[in-house]
């Protein structure tokens, strides 16, 4: 899940609320906490950057620029710094920073460790934010599925999607299309006509589901299946369905 740490937090204290942002994959969700943040405190929100040389400068000017399009309200900071401590100085008095996490543990070494917190630290304190990408767990539905002793017949009667699974003892044994049930005779079992398992797992990033099931695609030689799809747990048991 996406995180958000404070770090010596004095709400009473901020003047300002600064986005300090490089570009990584937490600086979205950097700017959206900051401007919430500035908004309950009744206060401007910054989106800034920093760049170690003139050369620099136009590249850090584009990212604020770019990440200022989700806040149009922001006012917009490129400062010239070699350290952290510099870019501290040259924030607004009463600044509350939020930081994305720069990697490793979540309040990161290199940024606030015990010698950094008392080199530089903004006047109203800090936060970090830690962006996670949205999971199949967070957007799939209940379980869809059949038992590989139903019939066509029930099949057709019970379901309409395009793609149902078919379970057993509470695991994902095959997934049957809705196409051979309507093709095949009423009372023919589901086990003659059900393929071999598609899943993805309840913990896969939306990405990651997505990239699996063109990789099954390709391997079963039909580009054009649709789902939806089963959702198992680490030991195959089906949990729920994802519909893209």
């Amino acid at each position: 899940m996406s995180v958000v740490s404070p770090l010596d937090f004095e709400p009473t204290e901020v003047t300002a609320v600064v986005a300090a942002i490089a570009g990584g994959p937490h600086s979205e969700l950097n700017v959206q906490v900051s401007d919430h943040l500035a908004r309950r405190l009744n206060v401007d929100v910054h989106i800034a950057t920093a760049y170690t040389d003139k050369d620099a400068s136009e590249v850090a000017e584009s990212l604020v620029a770019r990440l200022g399009e989700f806040v149009p309200h922001a006012k917009q900071l490129s400062i010239q710094a070699t350290d952290l401590t510099e870019f501290v100085k040259a924030l607004p008095s009463g600044a509350l920073l939020v930081l994305g996490e720069a990697g490793g543990s979540l309040l990161s070494r290199l940024v606030f460790g015990p010698g950094a917190r008392l080199r530089a630290r903004a006047q109203a304190g800090a936060l970090i934010v830690r962006a996670a990408p949205p999971r199949v767990f967070q957007v799939m539905d209940n379980p869809v599925f059949v038992g590989p002793l139903h019939l066509a017949g029930d099949g057709r009667r019970l379901y309409d999607d395009e793609l149902v699974a078919v379970v057993e003892g509470g695991k994902l044994v095959g997934v049957v299309e809705r196409t051979r049930l309507l093709a095949a005779a009423a009372d023919a079992p589901i086990a003659n006509l059900m393929d071999d398992p598609i899943s993805v797992t309840a913990t896969m990033s939306l990405v990651e589901a997505a990239s699996s099931i063109a990789v099954a695609h390709q391997k079963a030689g039909d580009p054009e299946k649709s789902g939806p799809w089963p959702v198992v747990d680490t030991d195959g048991h089906l949990i729920g369905t994802y519909r893209q």
